[in-house]
């Protein structure tokens, strides 16, 4: 009966049991899991290593935009002071050159002054010869051409005074057209720059 129960145990197992060519596909099966799963574990660690770099790109991107638009602002604002200091120094020339146009008209109305009395002056001269020759005795030519070689030589150095104060006034128009030009220049290689 032992014998009998043995056997068909046996043949139960038996019939139980994996082909070896099945255990053989199962095990391939395995390591072809096992390999694909190594696979999948390396292309995750991938793209998560990717999606790190990724952020961080956005970030200096994000940062990047933030530094440009910093930068815009801060030439926008250095425009507005140059544009500023610009209209301010136009102003001060203006100024400056409407008030050297007074002084440059007040020294000519001296000068036409001067002028005017120093032709009084020879016209009352002149009378005072004429009276003077009329009413005495003619001098002598020597002395007329002394009062006439002296009249020439103040008058001669009233038209120099003149003359030099002319010059003064063309080497200051000078100056301030030169400012103005250099301003120009100034303002010009300022805004090449930007």
């Amino acid at each position: 009966m032992k014998s009998a129960n043995k056997s068909i145990s046996d043949i139960f197992f038996l019939n139980q049991r994996t082909p070896l060519s099945d255990i053989k596909n199962q095990s391939t099966y395995l390591d072809y899991y096992e390999e694909h799963q190594q696979q999948i574990q390396v292309l995750e660690k991938k793209l998560l290593e990717q999606q790190f770099i990724n952020s961080k790109q956005a970030e200096e991107i994000e940062s990047l935009k933030s530094d440009v638009q910093i930068a815009k602002k801060l030439i926008d604002s250095t425009q507005n002071q140059l544009d500023q200091f610009y209209q301010e120094m136009k102003q001060k020339e203006e100024q400056l050159y409407n008030f050297e146009k007074q002084i440059r008209e007040k020294e000519m109305e001296l000068i036409n002054k001067e002028l005017s009395l120093v032709n009084r002056q020879t016209q009352t001269e002149e009378t005072f010869l004429q009276s003077n020759q009329e009413n005495v005795e003619p001098e002598p030519q020597i002395d007329i051409d002394i009062a006439r070689h002296l009249f020439e030589k103040r008058i001669h150095k009233e038209y120099k005074a003149i003359q030099e104060k002319q010059q003064e006034l063309q080497a200051r128009e000078n100056a301030i057209v030169f400012r103005e030009n250099k301003i120009k220049e100034f303002m010009s290689k300022l805004s090449s720059s930007m």
